[in-house]
């Protein structure tokens, strides 16, 4: 009976996993999600300590290092509208989303990518600023 529940439950985890992605596409419509997939990528590549691809010509971010990107996870985007982080209107965001510490232990005062700020190009969303948090 236990292997039973075990099945049918990975067997309804994985019917509806391309539904959850779906949630996020109803929820923050097609480029809020495309945000959100955006920086999971982001995440990954800083987990490996590649930005070249994903880093504005111009950025003023700092990336930290390969440690800094794991356990985080996208958190929501919004459209920039400088009413809040206006430093970075200078850079020209299009997006800012922030970014969560999940996957590790949140321990006072370790430090991690806090916000990112994409700006929407013709070659597609790129990064130009990050703003670091740190756990009170």
């Amino acid at each position: 009976m236990l292997i039973r529940r075990a099945v049918a439950a990975l067997t309804v985890t994985a019917a509806t996993a391309p539904l959850l992605t779906g949630c996020d596409r109803i929820i923050w419509g097609a480029e809020g999600a495309h945000v959100i997939a955006t920086t999971e990528h982001l995440i990954t590549a800083g987990q490996a300590g590649d930005y070249d691809d994903i880093a504005c010509e111009d950025t003023v971010a700092n990336f930290g290092t390969r440690a800094d990107w794991e356990g985080l996870s996208a958190g929501e985007p919004e459209q920039y509208s400088g009413d809040y982080f206006r430093e970075q209107a200078a850079l020209d965001p299009s997006w800012h989303i922030n970014l969560e510490l999940i996957g590790r232990d949140a321990v006072t005062g370790v430090s991690f990518p806090g916000d990112v700020f994409w700006r929407d190009t013709s070659d597609g969303l790129c990064v130009t600023d990050i703003v670091w948090s740190t756990v009170m």
